[in-house]
């Protein structure tokens, strides 16, 4: 997902939201394992200094505690939204942003109303 509502801001950012399905062929299947995932494509996309954003309710997925150990490798800053337990994810993030909540959808209602706010933050940024 490309962010296009600032298409007319004289700042830009560039704002690209990981896919989590499965590669398309079986070819390709074969050769990346679910929990690298997103590693394969932050190799693609992400640049040293970049920020990059890992929301997760469990807060313990693999492939999601992969690619921020690599956002890191390579010198992104990283951002966690957790949840649960606050799990894994949280202590490898440069900020974590932690839901307390022991119910999941709680969690993840949650995570969409944080997503908005910092959303909004990016759609004003031209009139501060």
């Amino acid at each position: 997902m490309l962010m296009r509502s600032n298409f007319d801001q004289a700042v830009r950012f560039r704002i690209l939201a990981l896919g989590d399905g499965s590669p398309e062929s079986e070819s390709e299947k074969e050769h990346i394992s679910k929990d690298r995932l997103f590693v394969e494509q932050l190799k693609n996309f992400a640049e040293p200094g970049d920020v990059v954003v890992a929301v997760n309710a469990s807060s313990n997925s693999p492939c999601i505690l992969r690619a921020l150990e690599y956002s890191a490798s390579i010198g992104c800053r990283t951002v966690a939204l957790t949840g649960l337990d606050g799990g894994k994810v949280g202590t490898l993030a440069d900020i974590t942003i932690h839901v307390g909540s022991t119910q999941a959808g709680t969690v993840e209602d949650a995570h969409v109303v944080i997503c908005h706010m910092i959303g909004s933050y990016f759609l004003e940024f031209d009139q501060r």
